[in-house]
């Protein structure tokens, strides 16, 4: 049985999700909670750059949130560019990337990615991380 069946999971065309896409603020923060494979990252990560933002700067100022641990390295793959995606679960995590909710961070080409995750949004802390994070939400664009 399908996901979309089980799970009612689909996904958003990358072409439709393009058309009318725009920020208030180029600089603002992005989060989709049901991410899927990033496609709302990837289209918020073009158009930052499309504003002269840095690619490094861009990606920074975007976090996903996604259940399933197949559509996360898919969705890594989309925004970050192919190369080699490590899962790290359980006690192959830091400390301070455990808490309620968070099943898997992940790290790319070697490097971690902590605005990335493998959570259950109901339960997860939504620091990522780090416990000084602040999301102003007069500041946040939510898919």
């Amino acid at each position: 049985m399908s996901r979309q069946i089980t799970n009612n999971e689909f996904f958003t065309d990358i072409n439709l999700a393009k058309s009318g896409f725009e920020l208030e603020n180029p600089n603002q923060i992005v989060i989709d909670k049901n991410a899927g494979h990033f496609i709302w990252g990837v289209i918020a990560l073009e158009y930052k750059i499309s504003k002269g933002i840095d690619r490094e700067t861009a990606l920074d100022q975007i976090f996903m949130v996604e259940l399933f641990e197949d559509n996360c390295i898919q969705g890594i793959k989309n925004l970050y560019g192919e190369g080699d995606i490590e899962v790290l679960k359980d006690n192959n995590r830091p400390e301070n990337l455990k808490g309620p909710g968070l099943i898997a961070m992940f790290k790319h080409n070697g490097k971690l990615i902590t605005n990335c995750v493998q959570a259950d949004a109901l339960k997860y802390k939504w620091n990522f991380g780090n416990d000084n994070t602040i999301i102003d939400p007069l500041d946040l664009f939510e898919f």
